[in-house]
């Protein structure tokens, strides 16, 4: 089998329905590829209504039930039950274009070589309008991710996005999986699994696979573009880098970063995407002073 394509839920029957109907062959069966769903923890009716979608798969959906929360241990579960040579993840709140699956399958086997990468990812906004703090810089927080649609990889300053990548099973599973102090757990916010991944493939030197035609639309969370929820995950951002990259020192240096961030407050112009980065600093401190979460924590 080609490809495992593998979708983690939790509590979001909704919108997983969604997710799978875009997928629902109009063959009434799959070539080469299987559906893995993952409900983590849920408390809904995910596995019902996800497993109403046998019959229209053909029988290749496999829909397993995991008590145990956590995005990067729900994906690594999915990948163990994986039968594909292909990982390929899609977020729950993600939507597929048509010819999504197929893209890939083509490009797998195009490129047997490429052992990791993900395609586009265009923000689906709803009927939601940007607020006026939006800056920007703010889209790849929505995951928006798009090169020339000649691109067959990535630049070398950019990584996939988890809404929409693949691993090849292969090497998925020779560099361990997933971190699991990484990534969501439940309702509490987490970041950086796929990145985490990611560096450590690029540090075998391999190259990262760009799928142009393997599009999907990433639903936009009202509540992520809130001013608060912008500085949740600027904070979690600054804690995550320190795990996966290191500490380096601000653009600025301390010093400059503190003078311009004192003045701005001062002056009551510390802008939204200021503050933002603000609060990613004041996550990278607290995770160099020792009191946020080590690499490998749960």
């Amino acid at each position: 089998m080609l490809a495992s394509v593998i979708i983690c839920t939790h509590d979001r029957a909704e919108r997983l329905a969604r997710c799978l109907e875009a997928l629902v062959p109009r063959s009434g069966r799959l070539e080469d590829a299987e559906i893995v769903v993952v409900a983590n923890a849920c408390s809904d009716d995910t596995v019902a209504r996800s497993s109403a979608f046998r019959s229209r798969f053909g029988g290749a959906l496999k829909v397993i039930e995991e008590p145990k929360p956590g995005l990067s241990h729900a994906r690594n579960i999915g990948a163990a039950a994986a039968s594909g040579s292909h990982l390929v993840y899609l977020d729950d709140d993600a939507v597929p274009a048509e010819g999504w699956l197929d893209a890939y399958r083509d490009y797998f086997l195009a490129h047997p070589e490429i052992a990791g990468g993900g395609g586009p990812i265009e923000p689906d906004w709803g009927g939601l309008q940007r607020p006026s703090y939006w800056r920007p810089e703010f889209e790849v927080n929505r995951a928006s991710l798009r090169f020339p649609s000649t691109t067959v990889v990535f630049p070398d300053d950019c990584l996939p996005f988890g809404a929409n990548m693949f691993m090849r099973t292969d090497m998925f599973h020779a560099l361990g999986g997933f971190d699991l102090g990484l990534g969501m757990n439940g309702k509490r916010l987490g970041l950086g699994e796929e990145t985490d991944w990611f560096l450590r493939l690029k540090k075998t030197g391999a190259a990262l696979g760009y799928v142009a035609g393997a599009e999907v639309s990433h639903w936009v969370n009202p509540r992520d573009i809130t001013r608060a929820g912008l500085r949740r995950r600027a904070f979690e951002a600054g804690v995550v880098s320190v795990q996966v990259f290191g500490a380096p020192r601000p653009a600025r240096g301390w010093l400059g970063w503190s003078r311009h961030t004192l003045s701005a407050t001062l002056r009551g112009r510390l802008h939204m995407g200021e503050q933002v980065f603000l609060l990613m600093e004041l996550g990278r401190l607290w995770a160099t002073s020792g009191r946020g979460r080590p690499p490998g924590t749960p």
